[in-house]
C-alpha cells in the first residue's frame, strides 16, 4: 500500500484512510490471496478520490498498470463499488494522522516547559516536535498489532512520545490529561510498544533522542533539540 501510494505522491491521511478500509474489509471476511492486491488498489482509490484534489489523483489506467495489467479496468470499478456497499457508503472517519493534527492544533506544548528557551529554540523544537510525530505515525501503521488500540489512543501516544523525542521532561502532563481525557495508564502500554519498536527500527535515533531517558531526569531541553538539529532534517522523515 505505501509503495502504491508513494508514487502519485498521496497524502499520509489518504493512505492512512485506505489502510483502514483494506483491514476493515479484511476483517469481515476472507479475501483470496489472488484478489488481495486488486482489494489493496481498489481502498487506494476510493479514498484518493474521496480525499484528494481531482487534479492529484491518477487516471484508473495508471493503478492497471501498477497491478500488470493483470484487471480490466472494469472489475477494478467493479470492486470499488463492491468495498463501497461493504462500508455502507460512509467514509466519514477520522484518521490517525487528522486527530495528530488536531491535537497539536490544541496545543501539545506548554509555556512553562519552555521558559528559558528564545524563540529560534522554541521553534525547532515544535518543528522537530511534528516531524516525530510523522514519524510515528508510519512507525505504528507498520506495526500490524497497533490495530487493537484506537486510533484517538494512538493519536494521543504519538503526542506523548514526540515531546519525549524533543526532550521534554513529563511525557503526559496533567494539561493533556485534561485536553485528552486520557491518562497516562490508558496511553503506557501504547507508548511502550512503540518505543521498543523505535528501538529496534532506528537505534542510532533512538540513542539520540529523549524517549528513553527516565522521567525527571531528562536532559535539559536546549540539548536535546541541538541533537537533534544537527541531524540532517530527512532523517526524521518518512521516506
Amino acid at each position: 500500500m505505501s509503495e502504491v501510494c508513494e508514487a502519485p505522491k498521496f497524502s499520509a491521511d489518504t493512505l492512512q484512510k485506505a489502510i483502514y478500509l483494506l483491514d476493515y474489509v479484511c476483517s469481515k471476511e476472507l479475501v483470496p490471496k489472488d484478489n488481495l492486491q486488486l482489494v489493496c488498489v481498489a481502498s487506494l482509490t476510493i479514498l484518493a478520490k474521496f480525499s484528494e484534489k481531482d487534479q492529484e489523483v491518477p487516471r484508473m489506467g495508471s493503478f492497471q498498470e501498477l497491478c500488470q495489467y493483470k484487471y480490466s479496468l472494469s472489475f477494478m470499478r467493479s470492486a470499488e463499488l463492491t468495498l463501497l456497499e461493504k462500508v455502507g457508503w460512509d467514509l466519514n472517519f477520522s484518521s490517525l494522522h487528522q486527530y495528530i493534527i488536531f491535537l497539536i492544533s490544541r496545543g501539545v506544548v506548554f509555556s512553562s516547559e519552555v521558559t528559558t528557551l528564545q524563540e529560534a529554540q522554541k521553534s525547532r523544537l515544535l518543528r522537530y516536535l511534528r516531524k516525530y510525530c510523522e514519524y510515528f505515525s508510519e512507525l505504528s501503521i507498520q506495526d500490524y498489532s497497533c490495530n487493537r488500540f484506537e486510533r484517538y489512543r494512538i493519536a494521543c501516544t504519538i503526542i506523548a512520545l514526540a515531546r519525549r523525542g524533543v526532550g521534554l521532561a513529563e511525557a503526559w502532563p496533567a494539561q493533556l490529561e485534561e485536553l485528552t481525557s486520557l491518562s497516562w495508564n490508558d496511553i503506557q502500554e501504547v507508548f511502550n510498544q512503540l518505543a521498543d519498536l523505535f528501538k529496534i527500527v532506528s537505534p542510532e535515533l533512538a540513542r539520540k533522542s529523549g524517549v528513553f531517558l527516565k522521567e525527571k531526569e531528562q536532559q535539559t531541553v536546549p540539548d536535546v533539540v541541538e541533537v537533534q538539529s544537527e541531524q540532517k532534517e530527512s532523517e526524521m522523515l518518512i521516506e
